[in-house]
């Protein structure tokens, strides 16, 4: 299975189709290799934010409120077959994500195994999922899921065991892979730095 299928590229943020050219809406190329791309879900604070200080290249996507967030994801990524880095921005919690008001957990991922294989087709070999609800990858629910994600869709998941987001309130914003190697942010320095809320999966 190919070990890497998580990115999607170029558009302005809208719901629906996902990105099909390398520009983003600021204006960037695609990143070298394959598509970079982060979708948004519904439920984020302030979303504009980070949204708005994307770093030069990364498409963007935003999910509907009212469930089926996996479902949206896979039609919106349709044939691709080009994706090199998924940037996820969810609210999270140990083992699962919050994702267009759904709790997608482990139990929730093993009800839907043709979806996670047609997910799969969109990634390149190389490709990254980063996942930026907090604390997704805590304990032992948390290596389960990631385990779980990596063996389904054949790629590298990077995450966070602690609180994503602002640092006043406790969060930050390293994410790494299984082996401890930080992934690069889809934001630049100031949307983090200025970001209010934290991608915890209960609202302060």
């Amino acid at each position: 299975m190919n070990r890497a299928r998580a990115a999607l590229g170029g558009m302005p943020a809208q719901a629906g189709a996902m990105p099909e050219g390398p520009a983003n809406a600021a204006g960037g190329e695609a990143a070298p290799g394959g598509a970079e791309i982060l979708v948004v879900d519904a439920g984020i604070d302030v979303p504009d934010i980070l949204v708005n200080g994307c770093r030069r290249g990364v498409g963007v996507h935003r999910l509907e409120a009212g469930g089926r967030g996996l479902e949206q994801i896979a039609a919106g990524l349709g044939k691709r077959r080009d994706v090199s880095v998924l940037h996820l921005l969810s609210r999270g919690e140990p083992g699962a994500l919050l994702l267009a008001g759904d709790r997608i957990d482990l139990p929730a991922l093993a009800m839907r195994p043709a979806l996670l294989v047609e997910l799969s087709e969109a990634f390149r070999p190389d490709a990254v999922l980063v996942l930026y609800g907090g604390s997704v990858a805590c304990g032992p629910a948390g290596l389960r899921f990631l385990d779980y994600l990596e063996t389904a869709l054949g790629i590298t998941v990077a995450a966070s065991a602690t609180p994503v987001g602002a640092a006043a309130l406790g969060g930050r914003w390293t994410l790494r892979d299984r082996y401890g190697n930080p992934v690069q942010t889809a934001f630049s320095p100031l949307s983090r730095a200025t970001y209010p809320a934290l991608l915890s999966g209960v609202r302060a």
